[in-house]
């Protein structure tokens, strides 16, 4: 068997896994349906279907959704481009796979997240407008931007990576050339629950605690968790 029919095969087969026939019919594979291995998956593709009623058993074609990127497996690392953006591949989550981009985000698309003002600097976000201590789940970044990266983006989930997270990341990932923030709140150095500080990492991916101050600007580097079959073919 090729490789590519192997991959289409699997990808069938995990499609199936995954729920994306109906539980209550009978797929039947035939022979002369071999040909679907071989050809490149479609948005919609035609197998016929056994389904009890109660006169008995009535034999279907019917198009199924298959997301045409189901069957590729990506390792940490691997780049690809979406939604004109260069990301590296974090995790393959089988049907959802977690993406970091490969530099901050621009300019551009920080000015249409955050219309105000006061929280942006070109391409740099203040994590909070104030400076007494807050969560993470209260800061300006949390609960304004990524919602919106979210929606922009069709994702499943919106990030940032913790200090920790990215400290076990290779340093070709951490390292994108601009500072950026992490979701930890820091204090003397130490993580806690609410700060006046957060964590961030420099141009060559180090991290740093020292002086990231909240009400001060850093880039973002989303960590977005999307479905596979939203994955442009490029």
């Amino acid at each position: 068997m090729s490789k590519q029919r192997k991959l289409y095969k699997k990808a069938y087969e995990r499609a199936k896994k995954n729920g994306i026939y109906d539980p209550t019919s009978i797929i039947i594979h035939q022979e002369a349906e071999i040909d679907y291995y071989r050809q490149k998956i479609k948005d919609y593709e035609t197998h016929h279907v056994l389904t009890r009623t109660q006169e008995g058993f009535t034999l279907e074609a019917v198009p199924i959704s298959i997301p045409p990127n189901i069957c590729i497996n990506f390792k940490q690392g691997d780049i690809l481009t979406h939604k004109s953006l260069e990301w590296y591949v974090i995790k393959d989550n089988e049907t959802t796979i977690d993406l970091l981009p490969t530099k901050v985000l621009s300019e551009e698309l920080i000015k249409k997240y955050v219309t105000d003002e006061i929280m942006r600097n070109g391409f740099e976000v203040r994590m909070a407008d104030t400076i007494r201590p807050i969560s993470w789940k209260d800061s300006f970044i949390y609960k304004v931007l990524l919602p919106k990266i979210k929606e922009d983006f069709k994702a499943e989930n919106v990030t940032l990576l913790s200090k920790e997270e990215i400290e076990t990341l290779p340093s070709e990932i951490k390292a994108c050339g601009e500072w950026y923030w992490t979701s930890t709140p820091v204090e003397y150095g130490c993580p806690v629950e609410c700060a006046t500080r957060f964590a961030y990492i420099g141009a060559s991916g180090d991290s740093y605690t020292d002086w990231g101050g909240a009400s001060g600007v850093c880039g973002v580097r989303p960590l977005v968790s999307i479905s596979k079959g939203l994955l442009e073919e490029e």
